[in-house]
């Protein structure tokens, strides 16, 4: 079933639609034959899944979409039909899984995503949709497990990761996206595994390799 409004030969007003079994299905409104306001999606249970704003026929405005629980998942908002501020990402328990923001319809600035035990899992920085500047990993524990950098998406500079007990794993450095220079592999111990140089991502030179009781 559905129920219309008209005006001037254009859908305007009041639109509702509804499952078999009378329960609504999508609740909203129209002006001059395009969406406008505020726009509802239930599922046949009668349940909420999806919240969205409309300007000019445009997702305008907050939206939120929710789980079969009744749980809100996601929620962020949209600027003349593409994503921009904040936005979230939730578990089933309702626990924060992810957060950043978008500018222009592309990912924009800091990001963060998080464990299950809500550690901090992940964080970085985007500019214009690509990755750009510090991005850190981390155990579950809280422990550092990787730090690396990028510019324009690509990466660059110095990295470091680290075992799950905080000896450092691996040092180098990135060039346009591929390890570039001295190179240097730990043991979980704290020893030196192995060293050399890379070049345009390819082993160079001469590589030291050492046993782990060394």
């Amino acid at each position: 079933q559905r129920k219309v409004s008209f005006k001037d030969g254009k859908t305007d007003g009041p639109y509702e639609t509804y499952y078999e079994n009378g329960y609504w299905e999508i609740k909203g409104s129209y002006k001059d034959g395009k969406k406008d306001g505020l726009r509802e999606t239930y599922d046949e249970n009668g349940e909420l899944r999806f919240k969205s704003s409309y300007k000019d026929g445009k997702e305008d405005g907050l939206w939120e979409f929710y789980g079969e629980n009744g749980q809100l998942r996601e929620k962020g908002s949209y600027k003349d039909g593409e994503r921009d501020g904040p936005y979230e990402f939730y578990r089933e328990n309702g626990q924060l899984k992810q957060k950043g923001s978008y500018k222009n319809g592309k990912q924009n600035g800091l990001y963060e995503i998080y464990h299950e035990n809500g550690q901090l899992k992940q964080k970085g920085t985007y500019e214009d949709g690509e990755n750009d500047g510090p991005f850190e990993h981390y155990f579950d524990n809280g422990q550092l497990k990787q730090k690396k950098f990028y510019k324009d998406g690509e990466l660059g500079g110095p990295y470091k990761s680290y075992h799950e007990n905080g000896q450092l794993h691996r040092k180098g450095s990135y060039k346009d996206g591929l390890r570039d220079g001295p190179w240097e592999f730990y043991y979980q111990h704290g020893s030196i595994e192995a060293k050399g140089s890379y070049k345009d991502g390819e082993r160079v030179e001469t590589w030291e390799y050492y046993y782990e009781n060394d």
